[in-house]
């Protein structure tokens, strides 16, 4: 079926407490009034929801989702969690309060019950309660028909996709940022011997953002960072895989012409007023190259353009000031950077910029 729940001209449906995985419509329901209902897509998602005329949708966790709730008509739609959804909700025709975008911190990929600082935890639904008579959790085990357990305090995640490039003299680093509610900092190691082990006598810097340029670099000698996470309780995460930086280019590339036009990163990232944006132009089709990069809200809606020139074949850095084109300042949350040459989009998934205020 194209839905996993499925309830035509239903009245009075109660979906609650379920856990669906990898559909294509998660729930294609009318009458939705209460639930808990948690999702995780990790294949290539679709729809998490779609909700009709009147439908009340409330207590959910939407997760990986390439849309999260589909709303054909006026809903009412609170106090529900969406995160790392390409779209969270494709329409304006709702009613909302207390809905939040934020990890929500799940033990795991395959156990549902959240960390001790998940930001769900009470954050449901005012007029339900869990069974320990506090306020409902967001999520499957969340209201009077879920669970009581403990909640465990987890280490932050590992950090990854970590990037390094050597560039006049200092060696520029960055990484995926760790989206934990009780994240603090970071632990950035680095030796000139490949295979070292992290300790105090090579820690080299604690950041508490994703970028990090290091100055005390001879080039002439190849470096090799580890990294580790550490949230607000000194739970320190295993350390990061070794990245190796080699001082006569850019790491792991054997050739100076990009092979791929794509955005490559943004640092800092989150960021508070400002974020560069580096990208790559290829030799793909005439050149120079007809080279645009928009900006798209949380809903695909398209609010700046940064370049829209013919660029020749290399590397490039553009601004984006966390305004949009008339010039007003966007609002705190994520948003997407898109590359297309030649009108053709073909850098894969949009870079995700996330504006912290």
């Amino acid at each position: 079926p194209d839905a996993d729940i499925t309830a035509i001209e239903g009245h009075n449906v109660i979906v609650r407490n379920n856990l669906i995985i990898k559909g294509l419509h998660g729930i294609a329901v009318s009458g939705i009034r209460y639930g808990n209902i948690i999702k995780d897509f990790n294949s290539t998602p679709s729809f998490g929801m779609n909700a009709t005329l009147n439908d009340t949708l409330f207590n959910n966790s939407i997760t990986n989702c390439r849309r999260g709730i589909s709303v054909w008509d006026s809903c009412v739609i609170n106090y529900n969690n969406f995160w790392n959804n390409y779209i969270d909700i494709n329409s304006d025709w709702i009613d909302s309060i207390g809905n939040i975008f934020c990890n929500p911190m799940y033990l795991s990929n395959e156990d549902f019950h959240l960390q001790a600082f998940s930001p769900l935890i009470d954050a449901g639904d005012p007029n339900y309660f869990d069974p320990d008579s506090s306020r409902s959790d967001i999520g499957a085990y969340g209201g009077p028909y879920g669970e009581s357990y403990e909640y465990l305090d987890l280490p932050p995640a590992i950090p990854d996709s970590i990037l390094g490039e050597f560039i006049q003299d200092t060696i520029v680093l960055n990484w995926r940022y760790n989206t934990e509610a009780d994240f603090n900092r970071y632990f950035l190691y680095k030796d000139t011997i490949s295979g070292f082990e992290p300790s105090v006598f090579n820690l080299i810097a604690e950041p508490d953002t994703s970028y990090y340029v290091d100055n005390d670099i001879i080039s002439e000698h190849n470096y090799y960072y580890r990294i580790a996470s550490i949230d607000n309780q000194d739970n320190m995460s295993d350390y990061s895989e070794e990245l190796e930086v080699i001082t006569t280019g850019i790491w792991g590339s054997g050739t100076t012409l990009p092979q791929i036009t794509s955005i490559k990163t943004n640092y800092p990232n989150p960021f508070n007023t400002s974020t560069t944006i580096i990208y790559s132009v290829a030799n793909l089709g005439p050149i120079p190259a007809e080279i645009e990069i928009n900006i798209y809200d949380i809903t695909g809606r398209k609010i700046r353009t940064l370049v829209n020139e013919k660029k020749d074949i290399g590397e490039y850095s553009v601004i984006w000031d966390g305004k949009d084109d008339y010039g007003n300042d966007c609002s705190s949350g994520i948003y997407f950077a898109k590359i297309s040459q030649w009108q053709l989009e073909i850098s894969g998934k949009p870079r995700k910029l996330m504006l912290v205020k």
